[in-house]
């Protein structure tokens, strides 16, 4: 994919991204194909919805006539521990050793804490 199309992509699942998850979560790019959302107060069933929106957006979007290309998406989700991560990078550090192990797809839940 060259870069004008990745550009592209990155926009699209941006706009998805912002279009699923409430306007109190916090919807950010980590690198060229990384995105994260930060949803605070939220249960493993929120987030089990959340993810559900955007996979329902991407397929509609996918599903569209004349799309050039396909948007394909991994989801992880990482429950903060309040007595582990002191901050947001800590937590970020531990989604990306999580992404590493290649559970691709695959919602692997450390806690089922709220934040908040």
């Amino acid at each position: 994919m060259g870069s004008t199309r990745s550009d592209r992509a990155a926009v699209e699942l941006a706009q998805l991204s912002l279009a699923s998850f409430r306007n109190s979560d916090i919807v950010g790019r980590l690198s060229a194909d990384t995105f994260v959302v930060l949803l605070a107060g939220s249960g493993l069933d929120d987030i089990d919805k959340a993810l559900h929106r955007l996979d329902e957006r991407i397929d509609q979007r996918n599903n569209t006539a004349g799309v050039d290309y396909e948007l394909q998406v991994d989801s992880y989700a990482l429950g903060y521990q309040p007595d582990y991560h002191a901050d947001v990078e800590i937590l970020l550090k531990d989604l990306e050793a999580q992404m590493s192990d290649g559970n691709g797809g695959k919602f692997a839940y450390e806690s089922s804490a709220d934040i908040g």
